[in-house]
């Protein structure tokens, strides 16, 4: 049992699972995406050096993952600011599947007037790029003066 000492009162589980048995299911599949993020739960097979990886199929360096990212930044409503985003992105070997931009002169819904100092959120989803390189990008772009120093980054699966 994964639960030590519980309580319960009331009426009975009856045909459903119990709550230790939702838990041990949460804490087995918490443990094998930790431990073993390339083999799927076997609920028979509850010997996990049976499940050993080979060193063939061990996971690879953070940096050195592959992953999609959704990135949100502010950038200044200025002419080639934009491009100065993609073109570190492009030098990074990031391609970008989509872009989503507000740099329209116009509020944000909800908005009354532009956000302070002329700066405008774009989203971008990146394609497959190393955690190293989108580490890299994302610090030179940060660097640029035409980018602000809010942001949001995450994995995409």
């Amino acid at each position: 049992e994964v639960v030590d000492e519980t309580m319960y009162y009331g009426r009975g589980a009856g045909r459903l699972p119990t709550a230790s048995a939702v838990v041990a299911d949460v804490a087995d599949v918490a443990k094998n995406m930790l431990l073993m993020p390339h083999c799927r739960a076997n609920r028979q097979d509850r010997n996990p050096l049976r499940r050993m990886p080979s060193s063939e199929s061990m996971m690879k360096p953070h940096a050195d993952q592959l992953m999609r990212s959704y990135l949100r930044l502010e950038v200044k409503d200025i002419a080639g600011s934009l491009a100065k985003v993609t073109g570190i992105l492009a030098q990074h070997n990031i391609s970008i599947l989509a872009l989503t931009d507000f740099l329209r002169g116009r509020p944000l819904p909800g908005a009354a007037t532009m956000p302070t100092g002329g700066f405008a959120p774009i989203v971008i989803l990146t394609g497959e790029a190393s955690c190293s390189e989108l580490d890299a990008a994302l610090d030179a772009c940060l660097k640029l003066p035409e980018v602000g120093p809010s942001y949001a980054r995450f994995r995409v699966e």
